[in-house]
């Protein structure tokens, strides 16, 4: 339901969002623009929708999966139970992820949804430095996001995906911004192609288009449950773009929406570090190497799509703060 009052060339548009449903009012809001202004109050609005409703939507729609008998999974079921268990973030449970999802293939070989999150589960291993291979690791989220590309080309998630695997695994940054435009163009409300594209830019050491990407991300995701990658992604942003005190902010609030997310924590140190609060930083990376504790600079080095000079001093911020070589 809304309504749109003119007065003066100015405008004022009321909305009413409704679970039609229940007939419960989810949401009511109130937009004052110009007349010029109606093309972004429109967008706007549709953006404030999209977050309110989408997270809400897809809670009850995996809480329904988990409540149907194994026998009548489908697909999509298994990947929405799928999803539960990546929202966890413990090795045993992306292990259980993609068990999941390897089901929902074998159930229905077309579904490309189930090799998007494939690919995902595979990239948040290596990233999480629970990866026994990561080689092998790193074919496997390639083919994964591949597959899921070929099975439907038009589907933002799935272009989304492909150009942060390519980032990330391969390194193609060229390819990997052609996907992430033609994703966040196919969807403008798709958090995690905004977010990918802010990550992308991070590693190609572009703060400041970083920051306005990672920032439209979490203002379409303030509800999700994955809003703290979201949130550590917008972090690295600041730390890229230099602002120490910032990225610091954020980074705590990621760490406190998930703990046990490892690149929020090496992020954080780093800020810290490089804003000379080096007590914070130690405690910071004993939390990390609790987490990983097979963590060496050595094998990070080998996997982060930093590069260069951001790299090495990264790198050093990490060393500054007591994590081993």
């Amino acid at each position: 339901y809304g309504g749109v009052r003119r007065a003066g060339g100015r405008l004022r548009i009321s909305t009413e969002l409704t679970d039609a449903e229940r007939g419960t009012i989810l949401r009511t809001d109130r937009y004052d623009g110009v007349e010029a202004d109606l093309f972004d109050l429109q967008d706007r609005i549709a953006e404030e929708v999209v977050a309110t409703i989408a997270p809400q939507l897809r809670e009850q729609e995996i809480a329904r999966a988990l409540r149907k008998s194994p026998d009548t999974l489908s697909a999509y079921d298994l990947v929405l139970q799928a999803l539960d268990q990546i929202g966890r973030l413990d090795e045993e449970a992306l292990r259980r992820a993609e068990e999941l999802l390897h089901s929902a293939t074998a159930a229905d070989p077309d579904h490309a949804l189930a090799y998007t999150y494939t690919a995902w589960v595979h990239v948040l291993r290596i990233a999480q430095g629970w990866s026994s291979d990561v080689d092998a690791e790193s074919i496997a989220a390639s083919r994964a996001a591949a597959a899921a590309v070929e099975r439907d080309r038009r589907d933002a998630l799935a272009l989304a995906i492909r150009g942060h695997t390519l980032g990330y695994v391969t390194r193609d940054f060229d390819l990997a911004a052609e996907l992430l435009s033609q994703a966040v163009a196919a969807r403008p409300s798709c958090a995690l192609a905004w977010t990918f594209g802010a990550a992308l830019h991070c590693w190609r050491d572009d703060g400041a288009r970083a920051v306005e990407w990672a920032g439209r991300a979490l203002r379409l995701s303030p509800l999700d449950p994955f809003s703290f990658y979201y949130q550590h992604v917008l972090a690295q942003a600041h730390y890229t773009a230099g602002d120490m005190a910032r990225e610091v902010e954020v980074a705590r609030r990621a760490e406190l929406s998930n703990p046990h997310h490892a690149p929020t924590l090496r992020v954080l140190i780093a800020a810290l570090a490089g804003a000379g609060l080096r007590d914070d930083a130690a405690r910071a990376a004993g939390r990390l190497t609790s987490l990983d504790p097979a963590f060496s600079l050595r094998r990070y080095a080998a996997r982060t799509p930093l590069s260069g000079a951001a790299r090495e001093a990264f790198i050093e911020r990490l060393r500054q703060a007591g994590l081993p070589d």
